[in-house]
Order: structure tokens, then C-alpha cells, then sequence
């Protein structure tokens, strides 16, 4: 689910939210819009009800997208830490990202000097002489933007530290659940899944130019966890959020490839928002997903809309026109994968023998471990998770419903 949420076009005022960025806050509506800064008292009461709604859902894993930095994450596990632990990978911000920024904090010093100026020094100084006071006093007020703006969303989404605003957390007291390792992000690109150029060329939607950019100032990707189970076994995780607004076949194709390499270790789980446009067939779209041995939970029946243009956080848009699922959780057994062809153990087959002399024992111990008892997932049960707490008044929680499945791994 997401954690973030902040949803555009905010429902404040166009004009009451300017003047409050001109006189150095980030105005909101406290019952249609998440708080702009995530240390004041509605955003903090946010984390609150975020992390009971977490804490009541029954889930041993909980995979969280948009947790935009770890000060965001640490206030979730203010509430959190006695019961989950999680993991994430970390990241630095882009040139672009700091170019931006001080642009913006720039500008509106610069605006806010020439208004100081106008009031009050324009008359008492030459043309030259009020020149450099108003430069000297827009940097000085930019400055103070910069300081008192730190804690602001904005802020947080372009120097944000977790990479791809992706967060896994664990129940500590689930038994079947040793511990979790954050191995790998790997960011999206216009060739689809960095590192994978092998996937077939498919044909793009044309996207607004200001998404490019959205996804170049904080990528989007997919988080892989590795979740050691009892016996030895383990399972991939797999955390994703996938770009809107934009044909994501290529990427599915390299989603479903890269799961498929990890089932030979252990089951997969691939979760997330994949953002599937409204005017194409979901099965349709998911189908590589499909193709390469994933599994959903809820069969793509969309039956469990996650999006639900009833409540506070969502907005009625091109990508979201109506009430929609977003959110899905794909499944993937443990396949039997031959990584290793033993060769006949006979005692007078000295070649055979020299040939597992051979092999790496670290490559023997995983082949045999794979080819002897594959785990095999069922699903029990998905649902939505306790929606009607989405339609409390104010400190609103999401703009996406949190969806649960229930699964039994054996073997």
C-alpha cells in the first residue's frame, strides 16, 4: 500500500495554497489532502492511524511503496518497532533533483525580497544600492526556505534516501518468517528493467513529458528481498511500483523473467502498485506476467479495487477514471530447475566421479536443494484489508485500499 499518498490536484484552494508557499507554508486540506510536511501534527496522527491500520491487518509481511525517506519510515516505526522490523535499500539524489530545488527555493526568495522591497525600501534607496539589498535579502530568505522547508513532502521526494520508495516489513513474532535481506533495486528505464536488455520490443503509449521527468528525479523499480523460511527454504519478495499513465508491457515482460530466475531458489512473491491503464483489458495487460508462471492471488478478476474514487485521497483523472484494482499480488512456485545433472554414481565410473570432483559444492548443495522438495504455494484467501477505516475524517491514510492474501507454503 501507499504510504505517501499525496494526491493531485490538491483539494486546498489554488490560491490559499500559493499564498501559504509565499508566506513560507505548505497549506493543505486536512480532510481531502495528506499533509505536506511530515513532522507536523496531521501527518504525525497519519503515521499514527497508518501504523494501528498495519498493525491490525494480520499480515507477517507488509510491502509498503511510496515511504519517500527514511525520516518518514522512522516515524511509521515510532509506532511500529515493537512489533515489525523491516529492510529497504538506501540511495543518494540526483544533480537534477538539487538543480530543481534550489530553483524553486531561489525563486520564491526572490519573490518574497521584491515584495520587502517594495513595501518598505523602495523609496529610501538608489537604484544600485536597492539592487544588491534585494539580492543580499532573497538569498538570506531562501536560506530561511531551505531551513524551514526540510521536513516538506516535496522536499522529502527529491532527496528522499530509500531507493524507489520501497519498504518491506516483517512480523517479529511469526515463526515461519526467520528474518528479511534487501539484496538488490533495480530502477526502470526506458528500456525496461535495468540490466535486461534480452525482453521483446513492444510499442509505448505516448506519456505527458512531465512524467520523464517524474520518473528521472526519483526512479521507479523493483525492490528483491530474501526471506529466509524454516528448513532452510527461502522466498523472494519482490516490491514494486510501476510507472502510471504509461503502457508497462516491456517492463511487465522483464518483471516476469526476473521472477522467473529466482523460482528455481525458492517461491516468488511479486507485489505492488502496477498502475494498469483503464481503457485496456487487465488480463490483457498482466499477460506476461502470466506467461512466465506468475500466478495472481485474486485471478484478475479486479473484484478487489484497491483504487476507490469514493474516498478522501483519490482523484478522478485520465489514468484513474473510475473505480479500479491497482494493487496485485502475483505468486510463483518453487520449480524443480535441473540446475545440475549428476552424473550416474557408479563405483567403478571413475569419469563420474572426477566430474562431481569438479563442481563447486556450493552449486551441488542449491542444485540438490532445488531438485529434491520444491515448495509449492496455495493461496487461501484476498481480500481487501478493513476499508472502511479509509473513510474516517481527517489525517486521511491512503489513496490505496491495503489488500491481503493469505498463502500456505509446502513441500
Amino acid at each position: 500500500r501507499n504510504a505517501c499518498a499525496i494526491s493531485f490536484p490538491l483539494q486546498i484552494h489554488p490560491l490559499k495554497f500559493l499564498l501559504g508557499l509565499f508566506l513560507g507554508r505548505w497549506w493543505h486540506d486536512a480532510c481531502y489532502d495528506a499533509p505536506m510536511e511530515i513532522n507536523n501534527g496531521s501527518a504525525q496522527l497519519r503515521y499514527a492511524r497508518q501504523a494501528d491500520y498495519i498493525r491490525h491487518a494480520g499480515a507477517d509481511l507488509v510491502l509498503l511503496q511510496e515511504v519517500l525517506s527514511t525520516s518518514m519510515l522512522d516515524s511509521l516505526m515510532l509506532h511500529l518497532s515493537d512489533e515489525f522490523d523491516c529492510t529497504y535499500l538506501r540511495c543518494h539524489p540526483r544533480i537534477p533533483s538539487m538543480v530543481l530545488w534550489t530553483s524553486f527555493l531561489l525563486s520564491m526568495g526572490f519573490l518574497q525580497s521584491l515584495f520587502l522591497q517594495i513595501l518598505v525600501l523602495w523609496s529610501r534607496m538608489a537604484p544600485g544600492d536597492l539592487f544588491w539589498t534585494w539580492l543580499v535579502v532573497a538569498l538570506c530568505l531562501s536560506i530561511n526556505l531551505a531551513i524551514r522547508w526540510r521536513h516538506s513532502i516535496p522536499a522529502h521526494f527529491l532527496f528522499g534516501n530509500i531507493a524507489g520508495q520501497l519498504v518491506v516489513l516483517r512480523r517479529k513474532n511469526c515463526e515461519a518468517i526467520a528474518g528479511l535481506e534487501a539484496e538488490s533495486f533495480d530502477h526502470f528505464g526506458d528500456a525496461g528493467l535495468a540490466g535486461r536488455s534480452g525482453s521483446r520490443s513492444v510499442q509505448a503509449r505516448d506519456r505527458p513529458s512531465w512524467l520523464g521527468v517524474f520518473f528521472n528525479l526519483r526512479p521507479r523499480g523493483v525492490l528483491r528481498v530474501s526471506v529466509p523460511l524454516e528448513h532452510g527454504k527461502r522466498m523472494t519478495v519482490l516490491n514494486t511500483h510501476l510507472p502510471h499513465q504509461s503502457d508497462n508491457t516491456k517492463l511487465l515482460c522483464d518483471l516476469g523473467s526476473y521472477a522467473s530466475e529466482f523460482s528455481a531458489k525458492g517461491p516468488v512473491l511479486l507485489a505492488g502498485d502496477f498502475n494498469p491503464l483503464p481503457d485496456v483489458c487487465l488480463s490483457q495487460q498482466l499477460e506476461p506476467l502470466v506467461q512466465c508462471g506468475l500466478v495472481s492471488a485474486d485471478g484478475l478478476t479486479e473484484q478487489n479495487c484497491t483504487w476507490d474514487l469514493q474516498q478522501s485521497l483519490t482523484r478522478r483523472n485520465a489514468s484513474t477514471p473510475r473505480t479500479m484494482q491497482l494493487d496485485f499480488i502475483f505468486l510463483q512456485d518453487q520449480r524443480n530447475a535441473e540446475l545440475l545433472e549428476a552424473p550416474a554414481m557408479l563405483e567403478d565410473d571413475v569419469s563420474a566421479r572426477k566430474s562431481l570432483l569438479e563442481i563447486d559444492p556450493l552449486d551441488l548443495e542449491g542444485s540438490l536443494l532445488c531438485s529434491t522438495k520444491a515448495l509449492e504455494v496455495t493461496v487461501l484467501s484476498t481480500a481487501i484489508v478493513d476499508r472502511e477505516k479509509f473513510f474516517r475524517s481527517e489525517a486521511p491514510l491512503s489513496d490505496h485500499f491495503g489488500l491481503r492474501t493469505e498463502i500456505e507454503l509446502s513441500g
